[in-house]
């Protein structure tokens, strides 16, 4: 059941992926939310005080800051989507990042360039954040249907949440490495 929420919970990330992509030309809206996003994000990145150490990542200390405030806020928002999970809302969530996701590509794809590099950040970020948002979908349906378990212990630590974790986890450190080094290399500091 677990694997089974995975799978389907990427396939409603990718579904939103694909149809952002395909109606970026053929809708003025995801067309400018595509630029609207990459505008915020740049913004974010040059003004933002807690962005500071990536903006001069050619400083060793700034590099490993830099990762390390990447990492803890990939891995917040998928403790996040947990508990987004554990509500049921999730796949809508996935899906309505993966129209927003396939906007900014095609965005960033016309004006800036190759997206191959995003493409594989976004995929372990996307794999941090499902890791644990399937257990917690799994737990939203346990409570609703089977109401075999209470809330609290639906938070006690368990194995499949030590899985999902640890997935998390490597996936976050992974999702963080890339996107250091994809900020390091197109100079966005």
């Amino acid at each position: 059941m677990l694997v089974l929420s995975v799978f389907a919970l990427l396939l409603f990330f990718y579904l939103g992926l694909f149809f952002g992509q395909q109606w970026y030309s053929k809708s003025g809206l995801l067309a400018n939310l595509g630029k609207k996003l990459y505008d915020l994000k740049t913004q974010q990145l040059e003004h933002s005080p807690l962005f500071k150490p990536l903006r001069s990542l050619d400083k060793k200390s700034n590099f490993t800051k830099g990762f390390v405030l990447v990492f803890v806020l990939i891995f917040l928002k998928s403790l996040a989507f947990y508990f987004i999970g554990l509500i049921l809302i999730v796949p809508i969530v996935l899906l309505v990042q993966g129209v927003m996701m396939g906007s900014l590509f095609k965005y960033h794809e016309k004006h800036i360039g190759s997206i191959w590099a995003l493409k594989k950040i976004t995929f372990f970020q996307l794999l941090s954040h499902i890791a644990l948002a399937s257990l917690g979908l799994w737990t939203g349906f346990k409570w609703l249907y089977l109401k075999e378990i209470t809330f609290t212990e639906g938070l006690n630590i368990n194995k499949p949440l030590i899985l999902a974790a640890l997935l998390a986890l490597v996936f976050s450190v992974i999702a963080a490495w890339l996107e250091i080094c994809y900020l390091k290399n197109n100079k966005h500091n």
